[in-house]
């Protein structure tokens, strides 16, 4: 646990005086060589000890210089952790409770709004920033009111740049993150293994996941399942991090039938879409975005059901019916009634014991 107070070097010294009583401050002054009124500061945490003063300090105490030198090094640590600490907690109403149970939950903190400062310090440790400033100035290129998030969303609630920036984060520390830098991308390559990714997203399993991203990873594509925080509106969202595509998807709907059509709209983006600038390249005009959505809608329509699209299934509402008509075109039955439930051509309260639960 992360202490919440900074000892002085001249705390240490104090106790060393305190057990040895005969040695008087000015006796101390006079066999270190130094003013009585430096060892006053020192020992009252006004004066820092340096590299000279802790060499003496070996020679007339039995700890060592570099004992002496560490105990200041971590005084002017504490110190200005706990400075910065004291500034980030003016900020702390900005963190949402969700982004702060996130935070938690994975394991980057375990800070609470009692804690506020620490908390906020958490969250930049998190994302990767070195400070405040930096860290909003990464928020606003991700979102800064001009564009929108190019992102599969599942509602139409804002999205919070901190959570989208924790989940991004939390993301790019799984291990398919670190297929990253082993194969370089190639389009082509992914055009060919999408007829086989169809193939196996047929037959959804508990391995089914795993080998996609193997499949993916091979052309170059990270696809990476991560869990995000409370009421985050996202399915999916794609973005370019050094020549390669990032397809991120949340574990919001746990079922084969929109994890599968997130994956495939996912890859319409990286299929049909330009690369953006920036380091995410999450911000676009809103109404490319518009255009580029209705486009990876189209590619995950037609690459999981054909040229026909949904027309086989208009009218049914038996799951036993819905199931036949899913498996004679070779796509997953949840598949097909997700696809329903989205164009509002089945109710919400039908086909739902065809779906496959995913993610453990």
């Amino acid at each position: 646990m992360v202490r919440d107070y900074a000892v002085a070097p001249g705390e240490y010294l104090e106790e060393w005086l305190e057990e040895n009583p005969e040695i008087t401050q000015k006796q101390l002054a006079d066999d270190l060589g130094i003013s009585r009124k430096q060892v006053n500061a020192i020992l009252r945490g006004r004066a820092p000890i340096s590299a000279q003063v802790a060499m003496r300090l070996e020679k007339v105490t039995p700890i060592s210089s570099r004992a002496w030198l560490v105990y200041q090094a971590q005084f002017d640590s504490d110190t200005a952790r706990l400075e910065e600490e004291h500034e980030l907690a003016t900020h702390a109403d900005e963190i949402s409770p969700q982004v702060a149970k996130y935070l938690r939950e994975i394991g980057a903190t375990e800070a609470t709004k009692r804690n506020p400062g620490r908390l906020y310090a958490d969250l930049l440790a998190h994302v990767g920033c070195g400070s405040y400033e930096v860290f909003r100035h990464r928020c606003d290129e991700v979102f800064d009111g001009a564009g929108a998030v190019a992102a599969l969303k599942e509602s139409s609630r804002d999205v919070d740049p901190m959570a989208l920036l924790a989940w991004v984060a939390q993301a790019e520390k799984s291990d398919a993150f670190k297929t990253l830098s082993k194969t370089r991308y190639s389009k082509q390559g992914l055009l060919d293994v999408i007829p086989h990714i169809r193939n196996r997203v047929a037959y959804p399993d508990a391995t089914m996941l795993a080998e996609i991203q193997e499949m993916l990873a091979d052309k170059g594509v990270v696809l990476v399942d991560c869990k995000a925080p409370e009421k985050f509106p996202l399915h999916g969202v794609t973005y370019w991090k050094d020549g390669a595509p990032i397809v991120l998807f949340t574990e919001r709907r746990r079922t084969d039938g929109y994890i599968v059509w997130a994956i495939f709209h996912e890859l319409g983006h990286v299929v049909c879409d330009e690369r953006s600038g920036g380091e995410y390249g999450l911000v676009k005009p809103k109404a490319q975005i518009a255009r580029e959505e209705k486009a990876a809608n189209e590619f995950a329509r037609e690459t999981l059901f054909g040229s026909e699209g949904l027309r086989p299934f208009k009218g049914l509402t038996r799951s036993v019916d819905i199931k036949c008509v899913a498996q004679s075109i070779g796509v997953s039955p949840g598949v097909a009634v997700a696809a329903m439930h989205k164009k509002r051509m089945l109710d919400y309260s039908y086909g739902n014991d065809l779906m496959v639960d995913l993610v453990g």
